[in-house]
């Protein structure tokens, strides 16, 4: 772009079905890597393979192997879903029948059944990255583009979208730009980090964990005690967690899977994972105050033997 280079000698190789995560902060340069490697954007040096075509003397090719769920929502806002949906195989030319049998695959593969009569435009930020990728889907590509697809998401509605990434691992090759290590590491194959338009290191979670430098894993078993006021004990002495904060955490969860639809009574799997994500950012804020782990970021994880406390300092320059 002018004067700045918004990808600098990206040299990369995904296999067949994986599901690659390209991770770095905003302006790492991500957007730009899918918008060429999905022929949106030409690059203004070198080429790329993609399904064995040239994305520089073959995009139509790319283009009919491909599918996109580009970073800013792509439905209509006015049509509901079920239109939307007929919008795009009509544009891929798919008869009635086709378009009829479509539709009733992808209502059922992203649990889509009780929206479709609805306008696009006044579901839930969640709800329209879940349209977004159903229309991706509908050429039935064979690599899927999904541009930061949590971005904007609350916790619930990013892990709810999680759910339905997994279960398209395997059936089609994704590419998945993101932000948030946490959503690499939970979804991907491989992880590629992207810093200033340049691919500083491709690898397993595991294997960048080590490339990370000084990052260490340490579980502290911990149990829940409702008669005292540290409800989670088995932490360091200087961190506690009040009854009083306890029950403002729970207060929240139930307010957001409200908000997103669900009973809070019958909805013990959501709030319990909401819940467990609140007190994990509220462990992780108080850690970082108690200065424990000086000039280190650190993410805490709850899981079932304990909760789980990761630091590091990303040494790749």
């Amino acid at each position: 772009y002018q004067h700045l280079t918004a990808v600098d000698h990206v040299n990369l190789e995904i296999g067949q079905g994986e599901l690659f995560s390209l991770l770095g902060v905003n302006g790492a340069g991500k957007t730009t890597t899918i918008k060429m490697l999905s022929c949106l954007t030409r690059p203004t040096e070198g080429d790329a393979l993609v399904g064995g075509c040239s994305i520089t003397k073959e995009p139509e090719r790319v283009k009919r192997l491909i599918g996109v769920s580009p970073q800013q929502t792509a439905v209509a806002p006015n049509l509901s879903v079920e239109e939307n949906l007929k919008l795009i195989c009509g544009i891929h030319g798919f008869s009635k029948e086709k378009t009829k049998a479509k539709l009733r695959e992808l209502s059922t593969q992203l649990s889509l059944d009780g929206i479709l009569r609805r306008k696009a435009g006044k579901l839930s930020g969640g709800w329209q990255r879940r349209v977004s990728i159903a229309m991706a889907l509908i050429s039935q590509p064979e690599i899927l583009f999904l541009d930061e697809p949590t971005l904007g998401l609350d916790v619930l509605a990013r892990h709810e979208l999680w759910e339905v990434i997994r279960s398209l691992k395997g059936k089609v090759t994704i590419i998945l730009t993101t932000h948030y290590m946490e959503e690499a590491a939970a979804l991907s194959d491989r992880i590629g980090i992207m810093k200033d338009g340049r691919l500083l290191a491709v690898g397993t979670a595991e294997e960048l964990k080590i490339k990370i430098g000084t990052a260490f894993e340490r579980t502290i078993p911990v149990t829940l005690d409702v008669r005292g006021r540290n409800l989670i004990t088995g932490l360091p002495k200087n961190i506690t967690v009040t009854s009083e904060e306890m029950h403002e955490a729970l207060q929240e969860s139930v307010e957001a899977i409200a908000d997103a639809g669900f009973d809070p009574v019958y909805g013990a799997r959501p709030l319990k994972r909401y819940m467990q994500s609140q007190l994990e950012t509220m462990l992780a804020r108080k850690i970082v105050a108690a200065e424990i782990l000086p000039g280190q970021r650190v993410v805490v994880g709850a899981g079932a033997d304990g909760l789980t406390v990761q630091t590091g300092q990303m040494k790749l320059a």
